[in-house]
């Protein structure tokens, strides 16, 4: 059995004191940088805000990073609603827009199913891209059902069109698409795993 004597306190006192000291200037010094960077989120966990109007929008993706998104291309996301209503907008969060900017046009599709989406409930007019939350009507009397996935797409005329997005832990839905209406039913997608998610949301009533 390890005993400590009485005659080796001081000692062991100035031991700890010190450690706590040291450690003390290592946070002092860290940059600030680099806490943020290990306690950014990077999870494509959904989220739910409630307002006092009835109006529920829900959240997948995050600010934690950004990425382009590429012209001819449509990019598609799964989001699940938690409530039932009336959509108002669906969205996605811009980080900046490049050289002149460029427009986008987002959809909701609601089966998924050997490879493509069908059941195109709605999308919006092609629609110059702001930088934040750009929340586009896609129709007047789309009804959202508690607990169904649906599926929010984007696509853009200019790929230096920059978006808010979580790292790691979505899966990502994608075809090759030149710039236009969104068609009733997709070709077949190709998809990704672990992937980066969009910051983009759906809000109803």
């Amino acid at each position: 059995m390890r005993r400590f004597h009485l005659s080796h306190s001081g000692s062991l006192k100035s031991k700890i004191s010190g450690s706590i000291v040291f450690l003390a200037i290592v946070l002092l010094l860290t940059p600030t940088w680099l806490v943020s960077a290990t306690s950014n989120p990077r999870s494509s966990a959904q989220s739910t805000t409630r307002t006092t109007s009835s109006s529920v929008t829900d959240s997948i993706g995050s600010t934690a990073w950004a990425s382009n998104e590429f012209v001819n291309s449509i990019y598609c996301f799964a989001i699940t609603a938690s409530a039932s209503g009336t959509l108002q907008t669906i969205g996605v969060n811009v980080a900046t827009v490049l050289y002149g900017g460029g427009k986008i046009d987002l959809a909701l599709y609601s089966t998924y199913s050997s490879g493509k989406f069908s059941g195109l409930l709605g999308q919006s007019a092609s629609t110059a891209a702001v930088a934040g939350w750009n929340d586009l009507s896609i129709g007047s009397s789309i009804q959202i059902v508690s607990g169904t996935t649906y599926y929010i797409c984007s696509q853009s005329s200019n790929t230096f069109l920059v978006e808010y997005a979580s790292r790691s832990g979505g899966t990502l839905y994608w075809e090759p698409f030149l710039y236009a209406p969104f068609p009733s039913t997709t070709g077949t997608l190709t998809t990704d795993s672990d992937t980066y998610t969009l910051n983009m949301r759906m809000t109803y009533t």
